[in-house]
């Protein structure tokens, strides 16, 4: 039986390439943010799954086995949405927006658009068709099928729809099938259900919608009308399945650095004051002074409070600006540009 307290977590792109199992990493931002106390985790395994191999939702990729220890991976509320699947059948022999779905629900159970924080997933499945009987009413049909990683923290689904460029995404040419049809994803968030149900024949379009309170819905705007065939009459069908998986946030972790040479020091580029001489007595360090150039009786050095100058009875105190990391205030740090580690790495300098 599986151990439940284990848990796999994807990864991705450069990551799929720095670890291996047994390799000890320090969790620096869990599901509650940034992690304050030195919790490590050994890697326990690294496998590649299919689709669902995982859980019904996760998704195919390169995963590692970690046990939490001193952190956290608890879900946060509303960890998931699946609303099922809308249908419409149109039998308007003239119109395409009776085969419009306008309400395919957006929200949380305030009746508020529900976040995507990073790391989400957002699967969007469509699929328009019609029968036919000859070619003044043959068929029709498309299928889109399609899962999405949020990029960033988004506070809405249109937010992300843009901020991820869904535009550029949704098109024909990912559709899974595309018989004598198109899709195209419409960026404008329409303020009202008829704007956003406009349509032309065979064409889907899809977009987002808003009330006046401010809820969302995604619109699946078929382009689908009835046509006949002799006796036969054909109506459209539309249908639409948003699942939304949502992250509990960003995960952060670093691996163990190699040991520093003991005997290494580097240039921290502040050159200290020694305290004037005095006959006969010891010199002292002192500390880092903030300069304030307007001073009441003119420029004038002050020592910050957190500084103290080294004395007979007591060791140096002071902030130096040297700094081998950019640190983000959630956790993350890193030496290197997009935290690649192929990237230009931080470089301290050559004097030691």
């Amino acid at each position: 039986m599986a151990d439940q307290s284990q848990v796999w977590f994807r990864l991705m792109g450069d990551n799929q390439n720095i670890l291996k199992p047994g390799d000890e990493i320090r969790c620096k931002r869990d599901t509650n943010g940034a992690v304050l106390s030195d919790a490590r985790s050994t890697v326990l395994a690294i496998e590649s799954f299919s689709s669902k191999g995982i859980t019904k939702t996760s998704l195919k990729g390169l995963y590692m086995l970690l046990k939490p220890d001193g952190w956290s991976t608890e879900l946060p509320a509303d960890a998931s949405y699946f609303r099922g699947k809308k249908s419409i059948e149109n039998s308007s022999t003239s119109s395409t927006s009776a085969g419009c779905i306008d309400n395919y629900n957006l929200n949380d159970s305030n009746g508020d658009p529900y976040t995507l924080p990073a790391g989400s997933s957002i699967r969007i499945k469509i699929n328009n068709w019609r029968g036919g009987g000859g070619s003044s009413c043959d068929s029709k049909e498309l299928t889109f099928d399609k899962t999405y990683i949020a990029t960033a923290n988004y506070q809405s689904f249109h937010q992300w729809a843009i901020g991820d460029d869904l535009q550029s995404q949704i098109t024909t040419a990912n559709a899974s099938t595309a018989y004598e049809m198109s899709i195209k994803f419409d960026p404008t968030l329409h303020a009202s259900a008829s704007a956003a149900c406009n349509s032309q024949q065979f064409v889907v379009w899809c977009s987002v919608r808003k009330t006046s309170t401010g809820a969302q819905y995604f619109v699946n705007s078929g382009g689908l009308q009835q046509c006949a065939e002799w006796f036969e009459h054909y109506p459209g069908h539309n249908s639409l399945t948003i699942e939304v998986s949502r992250a509990p946030g960003m995960f952060c972790w670093e691996t163990m650095p190699q040991d520093a040479d003991p005997n290494l020091f580097y240039d921290a580029s502040d050159l200290l004051d020694i305290s004037p001489d005095i006959p006969g007595g010891q010199r002292y360090h002192r500390a880092q002074r903030d300069f304030n150039p307007q001073g009441v009786l003119g420029p004038v050095y002050t020592l910050p409070a957190t500084n103290l100058d080294q004395s007979a009875g007591g060791p140096l105190y002071t902030d130096l600006t040297a700094y081998n990391c950019y640190t983000f205030g959630n956790g993350v740090e890193s030496f290197r540009i997009n935290d690649s580690p192929a990237g230009k790495s931080f470089n301290l300098g050559e004097r030691t």
